[in-house]
């Protein structure tokens, strides 16, 4: 694992960590990049399921958090999450326009740490953000 960073922004500790982004809409891709670089995470992004799966076998290690969409191309979020998860228990957080109970439900049996629907502030993503890495570091 890599050595972790700590530094305090405005009261709040952060953590230096490698956020892997899957995500099939290039706008959200975009501004999702930018913000989680102006809060200085690394961020390795894939645009379908068969890209992150390919990205988290070559660079897990380095790999803190996936932001995981659940409807991409090629395989599916869930897919990917249950791969990973056969050897991995990385913080998983579902991004994803499905807000029925029964999706989010499902995501969470399936292995994600926590589920946030779009639209969504981006507050409220990088505080849930923050608590996953902080968790996943102990």
């Amino acid at each position: 694992m890599l050595d972790w960073i700590k530094t305090v922004v405005e009261g709040v500790a952060m953590v230096a960590a490698t956020i892997l982004l899957v995500e099939d809409e290039a706008g959200l891709i975009s501004y999702l990049d930018s913000e989680l670089h102006f809060e200085g995470y690394t961020v390795l992004t894939a645009q379908d399921g068969q890209a992150a799966w390919d990205t988290w076998q070559a660079k897990q290690a380095e790999i803190n958090l996936i932001l995981l969409d659940w409807m991409i191309p090629k395989l599916d979020g869930l897919e990917v999450m249950r791969r990973v998860r056969k050897t991995s228990d990385v913080p998983i957080m579902m991004m994803t326009a499905r807000d029925y109970v029964g999706d989010k439900v499902a995501g969470l049996d399936n292995g994600a740490d926590d589920y946030i629907t779009k639209p969504f502030e981006i507050e409220e993503l990088l505080a849930r953000i923050r608590v996953l890495i902080l968790r996943g570091q102990h």
